[in-house]
This record gives C-alpha cells, structure tokens and sequence, in this order.
C-alpha cells in the first residue's frame, strides 16, 4: 500500500486514545453482556424444558399410564445437574449404553405386548430416549434432539386419542413451541456474540481513510461477529418480539387451520397392520367405546357405565312434511313412553346370569333412505360405540346414514334391530351421523308403548320357533315361578275375574317397580353367592339396579307363559342449552322388557315395560351428574365439534360443508360483482349475516366467513389507527417533523463531512454512539468548549430519536445544532491554521 494511503497527509486527531479506557470499556461491555445473557439462559431453559413437560403430560394422559408423566420428573432433575449446578451428567459412553438399553426394554414391550402394547413400545421408546438427552451435557445439538423427541410424544398422543381435550393442548403446545424456537435462535445469536467477543475478527482500515484505526485508537470498537453486530445495552426478549412471536404463532395456527380443511380426506391403501389383528382397530385401543352394547349384558357389569357422565349421541326431532321442530320428550309421551327409549339391542337367552343375543341373527332387510309418507323425522349424531348399532326411538321405517361411503341400515327381523351393514369398512369408531324414520306424533296419548308385529313377521317368528326361545325358563332360576303364582293369584283375587296377558304383565311390573318391597341402587353386592345373582335380588338383597329390576320382570314373565326379552340402550337424556339438541350420556344406559302380547281384536304387539323405580334413578341420575349446566354444554359441544370437523371429517363432509359452499359462494360473489345495481351491497350483508347466526359459527363454511371477517376488521382497525394517528396530530404537524427529520439527517451528515475534513471517518462497522464516543474523546484533547465537546453525543442521541423514534425537533432545537456546528467548524479550521503555520 502506498505511503500516502498509509498515514494521512494531516490529522488534528493525532493523539492515541490511553489503553486504560479500552480495557475499562471492554470489562464494561463484557459486563453488560453477562448481565443480559443470564436472563436470557434463564428464559430459554424455562421454555425449552417447559415444552418438554408439556409433551410428556399430552402423552401421559393420552396413554393413561405413568411412564410418560416422569419425563416432568426427569426434566427438573436433569435442568438441575446439568444446567443448575453442573454437578453431574450422562457421558457419551454410558448415554450410549442406556440408548441400547432403552431399544432392548421397547423391543420386549413390542414382542409380549397386545395390539396396543405394539404402539405403546415406540411411544415408551421415545420417552426413554428423551430422558437420555435430558441427563446429556447440553449442546445446540441436544436442544434440537430435546425439542424433535417432544414433537414425536405430541404426535404418538394423537393416535392414542380421539379426545377434544387433545385439540386444547395441541394449539397449547404449539404456541409454546413457536416460542421455544423462537427463544433458541436468540440464545444462539447470544453465544456467537459471545464467542466473536472472546475471538474479534482482526480488520484493516478502509482504503482511502483519512484516519488509521488501530488497536489503542478506538475508545468503543465495534466489531463482526459471523455478520452479527450486538448493542451491549440492549435487550433481547422485549415486547415487540414477544408481541411478534405471538403474532407468528397465530398467524401460523389459523394458516395451518385453513390447509387441515382444505386438504382432502382420502385415504389410499390398507390400514396399518401390527400383526395382531385379533384385538381389534387401533382407533377403538381398549378406550372410548362403550361397554354394555354387546351381544351379552352381565348382571352387576352396568353400574360402571352409569356412572360416566361421556356424551354419546344427540338427537332432534323433525316432522317431515312441516319441517317443524317436535319435543323429543313430548313425542315419546304421546308414545306410551314415560321417558325417551333409545332402543339398541334385544337379548333373549339368559344363561349362568348373564343376557345373550341370539346365535344367528334373523333375515336382515335393507331400509331405506327416505319415507315418502308422513312420519317424524329423528336426526341423529352418535358417538363411537364400539358397534354397528343405530339406537332409535320406537319402531323405524326408513333410515340413512351421513358420509362418503353410503352404507345401508339394515332391519333384522325378528328384533327390529338396526345396524350398518358389513360393506366397506368398519366405523364402529368413527362419530356417525343418520337420520331415522318413524310414525307420526300420535294425536293422543297411548296409554303403553307397543311395536306392532306385521303378518310377515308373525310367519318369521314361526319358522324360527323364535316364541318358543323366548319363554325358557332355566333351572337355576326355577325359583322364580311360585313367586309369580302368588303375585298373580293375588291380583285375580282383586280384579274378580281371570286376568289377561297385558294385566299379567302390569301386575308383575308393578310389583317390582311401586310396592316398595325392592330399592334402586348402583351398589354391586350379593347376600348368597349359591344362587342365581336374580334370585338373590328377589329373595334376599331386594335392591339393584336396572338390570336386577327388569332382568326378574323378564324371566318372571316368561314363568307366566308370556314371551319376553331384554332390551338394551339408553334412557332419558337433557337438552343441551348451546345447540337445542336432546343429549344422552353413558349414565343413561338402561335396560327394559319387551313383552310379547295379543290386542283384543286378536292382533300382536311387542309392549314395552320397565320395572325400575322411576323416582330412585332419577335421584341417582341427579346425583351422578344434575341436570345439564351451561358448562357442561359447552364442554359437549366442544366434544362433539372436535369429533365432527377434526378426527372424523370425510371427504363427503368436505364437499358437503367446504368445497360445495365455497364454490357457491365464488360463484356468487363472481355474479354479485358483476351486477351493479347493488351487487356490494348484497355481498356484505351476506358475509356478514353470519355474526346473527351463532349456531353457524361451529360450522365450516361459518368458520370461513368469520375468518374473512377478521381479516376484514384486522386491516380496518390498522388504516383507522394511522389515520386518526394522523389526523391528531395534523398534517402540518406531520410535514413538519418530516422536515426536521431531513434537517437533523442534514446536521449529521454536515457533521461527518466538517469531522472527515479533520482527518477522522466513521468506519462502516461502527455504530453512531460508537463513533460519537470517538470523536468526544478526541476533541477532549484539543478543545475545551464544552459546548462543542457535547454536541457529537447530542447530536447523535437526536438522530437516533428522529431517525428512528417519533419525536419532533423544534425550530430552536434545530437553529442550535446549526450555530454549534459553525462553532465546530470555525475551532477546527482555527486549529488547521495554526498547526499549517507552526510548520511553515
């Protein structure tokens, strides 16, 4: 480099700065960034490891196992050894180890595990894995394996569970990871700033600089660090990054909302098969299903299930000429019931105290879709039950079931059963949606429910002997016919005369459910363990429940010569506050007799009767779970809309509630726009006709306008506020400040020129303080003004406020910075001059 590059031909700054101020500001800086990177260490294990927690808490109640809640347990123990004290941590050898370990445990679950075990092997993997790391001295590559091994937890959970609390924690820990990332790429830019600190990379001065930088001539040296350059005073985590994480994080989780509805449904290729397809889907896993809804009812195995208070279907009730609402519980009263009967399946063999269906199922016949004549129209929403069965109220003729796949409902005939049929596959866990036929809100009361029995059906009966099965009786419970003797011998006494098969019935009925000789109760105890569970609810323990009561009005009905069965569904429910709809939980599970009977004009019919007390299990319903709370219905609908839009949308729902109405609506909105005559008009006022509606908000297509809506009202808000911003403080007021901006922009750069004259120029890695702080201490040496001696760090604390801020210089403010910068210049060129003379 030539030697008139190297030193400049005259500089009024020609004194070194001491090394005593560079070493006191180096410490200084050194200071200010531990000061600000402890907290941020601080707030980055707080995220990171809170993320970890929250995964093993998703997994473990998803799992319903406690392997997964210790990974809480670890994450505070492996923060404190290795992040805390530092006392004591896994090295890569035994980390190695235990990794081999972890593989050989997960491989033995895998092999002896059931279906669900299989999958609970990879999940436990992860976990053990994830604890590994946890006890690992930490590096950025730990962290990343720390935050992809909650991810994967996250992700297990959603296998194991169809719960809409998942759906809560899923956006939760969302949000959290966003922020943990978010918070990770700070503490990295810390550590290079921290690593450029100890290690400054080495620079030349400009070519062409009038002044030479060097190492004791710069009073606060900025330098680069892998292109990072921080303010030691700063701070990282402010409340503009926070405001902006959270605002990424939203934009994101709606963004990832509008791709989850977008993208179709369809489902290519087999399920996954774990080599154990005896125990069933992995969807059902042994959670979530019914129990009671089988082909057997246990006496004694029902009171666990009235004591859940799960939603399991909601109903409403529509007449199909007038489309008018009916009462579900007005409907059923006009029916002979004296609450709804959600009919499910019929059992009619009772064998060692338990109830069985049929060996071989009747003749099945294929309903269909749609009544043509007048009838009530039942709209049903059911929950995964484990099962084919559609629960109805009374006798259907007509039924069709929501989605894609469009299987039929089937009729068996001999129990007026109804299922789906076997073709495609199977939605026993899958929340389903049919709507069901039957008769006509009768005009009058009837005095007992009844299912008439047709002239094909009579025939079936008799070719199947199907009567016959329905009245044996077997020794085990032979008890049972001197009591029902005595019983009905004592009602003959009082009619008078012979009683007929409904009046057997009644008496019977009667005599379990109003004599006050039997108590409804859900505990599960027995007196003699040598008798039939039955007998000894009749003879000795004379309290149970619903199947004690009806299962003794069943076989003593039978030992009256009156064929009868067991009916298993639901009974009763409330209606929810939200959405209008009739809504049964598992605590409604019953049973009830269906009795076979002849009219007086010698017609059959299936009568319905219930023993159980009526007033006692309402009393234990309102103890179980009350009557419905707006809570508990929101909690409900929230369920059901997690089940319906999220874990079981089909394809046909898609089309149906997304694809089809936003089509329409472009379709429309292309139509609208074309008319001029009040096309906008008529578009808004259908956007926004929405906000009237609050049960559409839960809907997809409401979703979608609401979503447009906020964006509307988003980007509303954001022109009103800088236009009232600019309306209060005035246009002029505004020109103004943008006047003074240029001015104060004008004094710095007239600054630089007057300071570049005097042989020193603001390098370009040098921030403005840096270089303030520079020129300060050079003038120090040479002048004495301090008015001057002021001016570089006010003048810069300015131009930061203007530049950058939202403050407005005055007049006189601004005539000061002109008059101190003639001063400025006229001492330097005063110094020139004389330092031009000495030499000549």
């Amino acid at each position: 480099m030539p030697a008139a590059l190297d030193k400049p031909a005259f500089s009024f700054f020609n004194t070194p700065f001491p090394s005593v101020s560079r070493i006191s500001i180096a410490q200084r800086s050194a200071g200010i960034a531990k000061d600000v990177s402890m907290p941020l260490t601080t707030v980055f294990h707080a995220s990171l490891y809170g993320t970890i927690c929250l995964a093993g808490f998703i997994l473990g109640r998803a799992e319903g196992n406690f392997i997964p809640y210790l990974t809480i347990l670890v994450a505070m123990v492996g923060y404190m050894l290795t992040e805390h004290y530092k006392k004591w941590m896994v090295t890569v050898p035994v980390a190695n180890a235990l990794g081999l370990v972890a593989f050989l445990v997960a491989a033995i679950e895998f092999t002896v595990g059931d279906r669900e075990g299989k999958l609970l092997a990879g999940a436990h993997l992860v976990v053990y894995l994830n604890w590994i790391v946890l006890l690992q001295k930490k590096t950025n590559r730990q962290y990343w394996a720390m935050a992809a091994l909650s991810l994967l937890q996250v992700a297990v959970a959603s296998v194991l569970t169809n719960d809409s609390w998942y759906g809560g924690m899923l956006v939760l820990y969302s949000v959290v990871a966003m922020w943990s990332l978010a918070i990770f790429s700070l503490h990295q830019a810390n550590q290079q700033f921290e690593s450029g600190r100890r290690e400054p990379v080495a620079r030349t001065p400009l070519a062409g600089s009038s002044l030479s930088i060097t190492t004791a001539s710069v009073i606060m040296p900025s330098e680069t660090w892998s292109t990072i350059r921080h303010d030691g005073s700063a701070r990282w985590v402010t409340p503009r990054f926070i405001l902006g994480v959270m605002t990424i994080a939203s934009m994101s989780l709606m963004l990832s909302g509008v791709f989850f509805t977008l993208v179709p449904r369809v489902w290519i290729g087999p399920r996954l098969s774990l080599g154990d397809e005896a125990d069933g889907p992995v969807g059902s896993l042994g959670r979530n299903t019914m129990t009671g809804f089988t082909s057997q009812v246990k006496l004694g195995s029902l009171g666990e299930i009235l004591e859940n208070s799960t939603p399991v279907l909601q109903v409403r009730l529509f007449d199909s000429e007038t489309d008018r609402e009916i009462d579900v519980n007005q409907y059923c009263e006009r029916l002979g019931y004296a609450e709804p009967l959600f009919r499910g399946i019929v059992l009619s063999r009772y064998e060692s105290s338990q109830w069985l269906a049929d060996v071989v199922f009747s003749s099945q016949d294929p309903l269909p879709r749609i009544l043509a004549e007048p009838a009530v129209r039942q709209e049903y929403v059911l929950e995964p039950v484990g099962t084919d069965l559609l629960f109805v109220i009374g006798d259907v003729r007509a039924c069709d079931l929501d989605g894609s796949e469009r299987r039929r409902v089937v009729k068996h005939t001999t129990t007026s059963v109804l299922t789906r049929d076997s073709v495609g596959r199977s939605g026993s866990a899958e929340r389903i949606g049919y709507t069901a036929y039957s008769a006509p809100m009768p005009a009058v009361v009837q005095p007992f429910a009844i299912m008439p029995v047709s002239s094909r059906l009579w025939q079936e009966y008799l070719s199947r002997n199907y009567l016959e099965d329905l009245l044996i009786l077997n020794d085990d419970v032979a008890a049972i016919r001197p009591i029902v003797e005595r019983i009905l011998e004592e009602k003959t006494r009082q009619v008078g005369s012979k009683l007929t098969p409904v009046q057997q019935a009644v008496a019977l009925e009667s005599w379990l459910r109003d004599s006050g000789n039997f108590k409804y109760t859900l505990k599960q105890a027995r007196v003699d363990l040598t008798v039939d569970p039955v007998i000894d609810f009749l003879i000795n323990r004379k309290e149970g429940h619903c199947e004690y009561f009806n299962t003794a009005l069943a076989l003593m009905l039978r030992a009256a010569g009156i064929p009868s069965r067991l009916v298993s569904g639901f009974k009763g429910g409330d209606t929810n506050p939200l959405n209008g709809r009739f809504e049964v939980q598992q605590r409604h599970a019953h049973v009830w007799v269906e009795a076979f009977l002849t009219e007086p004009n010698g017609k059959f019919f299936w009568g319905t009767f219930d023993a159980t007390p009526v007033a006692e299990r309402n009393t234990e319903l309102e103890t179980i779970g009350g009557k419905m709370t707006f809570w508990q219905a929101m909690s409900s609908e929230i369920s059901m809309f997690w089940s319906r839009y999220v874990v079981n949308v089909t394809l046909n729902d898609q089309e149906q509630g997304v694809y089809g109405p936003l089509r329409d609506w472009v379709a429309s909105l292309g139509g609208q726009l074309k008319d001029r005559t009040g096309g906008i008009q008529s578009l808004l006022y259908g956007l926004f006709s929405i906000l009237a509606s609050p049960k559409e908000w839960l809907t997809v297509g409401g979703m979608l306008r609401l979503l447009i809506i906020l964006v509307l009202f988003t980007g509303l808000l954001y022109v009103l506020k800088y236009g009232i911003k600019l309306s209060l403080k005035g246009f002029s007021k505004y020109s103004q400040k943008r006047k003074v901006e240029r001015k104060v922009v004008e004094f710095y750069e007239r600054f630089q020129k007057v300071i570049a004259q005097a042989g020193l120029k603001r390098d370009e890695a040098q921030t403005q303080r840096e270089f303030a702080l520079q020129v300060t201490h050079k003038l120090s040496q040479r002048l004495h003004d301090e008015s001057v001696l002021k001016l570089p760090e006010e003048l810069t604390e300015l131009f930061y406020k203007v530049r950058f801020g939202d403050d407005v210089v005055d007049a006189a403010t601004a005539q000061s910075l002109d008059d101190r910068l003639d001063r400025l210049e006229s001492l330097l060129d005063t110094n020139r001059q004389r330092h031009h003379a000495s030499k000549v």
